[in-house]
């Protein structure tokens, strides 16, 4: 999930003894997005005492996946960058139950159509 290459030889060195450890952090914070929590900043290093970076590793390896956006307060001012998965919702009864009757309804017309 995180980079391979850093730009400074220190860091790659860095990198390279805490890249497994990083990548399982991102792995935890894809977990939690996936349940359908929004993280950001603060968050990831108060409740997990990981670094920030983690979440910018997650959109950088899954850039389909994870979404970022400002969150708004109330004042309608940006405050922190929030990171999070689209869930898909199932589809409720009522609209099976509509899709089921748009087909049969099509299906009956095609063979009312064909019979003429």
């Amino acid at each position: 999930m995180i980079h391979e290459r850093e730009n400074r030889e220190d860091l790659e060195a860095h990198l390279k003894q805490n890249g497994k450890k990083f990548s399982n952090q991102c792995v935890t914070l894809m977990i939690e997005m996936y349940k359908g929590r929004r993280l950001s900043g603060p968050v990831v290093e108060q409740e997990f005492k990981m670094n920030s970076r983690r979440l910018r590793n997650c959109i950088e390896g899954r850039p389909d996946v994870v979404k970022r956006g400002w969150r708004k307060d109330i004042l309608n001012n940006t405050t922190v960058m929030e990171y999070w998965i689209d869930i898909p919702m199932p589809e409720t009864k009522k609209q099976l139950v509509e899709w089921a009757g748009n087909y049969l309804e099509k299906k009956a017309q095609l063979k009312q159509q064909s019979l003429f």
